[in-house]
């Protein structure tokens, strides 16, 4: 697996999300250093970029977006990427991330939160632009 690094969360200092690749997939990795507590999530490799785009070129270039969620299927994986609030952070705005075809051990799609701080500032949006 390659670590293309990790980035820090400014709110929440302890948080930390570490993006890999492997073959052709992208692995998450999450770590909250407080609790103890972390956790993977897997996406098809094509996801970075067009999540990467999704943010740039969609939610955050239109003044007002027209959708609130964005679909797709990539390597025949269903994902949504949702505009969210109340995340977190001085201004509580993120999105979520959402895998419908890889369940979680309760059996639940998985997802990852991301605030646009650690999206920002955090560095999380540089490291997906150069998976």
């Amino acid at each position: 697996m390659n670590q293309l690094g990790t980035a820090a969360d400014p709110v929440t200092p302890d948080f930390h999300v570490t993006v890999n690749v492997d073959g052709d997939r992208l692995v998450i990795l999450t770590r909250r250093e407080s609790t103890g507590s972390g956790g993977e999530r897997s996406y098809p490799l094509a996801a970075a970029a067009w999540v990467h785009e999704a943010i740039t070129g969609h939610f955050w270039a239109d003044v007002v977006p027209q959708q609130l969620a964005l679909n797709t299927t990539l390597d025949g994986e269903r994902l949504e990427l949702r505009r969210s609030w109340g995340m977190g952070g001085p201004d509580e705005r993120g999105f979520l991330l959402t895998n419908f075809n890889r369940l979680t051990p309760s059996g639940v799609p998985q997802e990852l939160a991301m605030t646009d701080e650690l999206l920002i500032r955090g560095g999380l949006l540089a490291l997906l632009q150069q998976a």
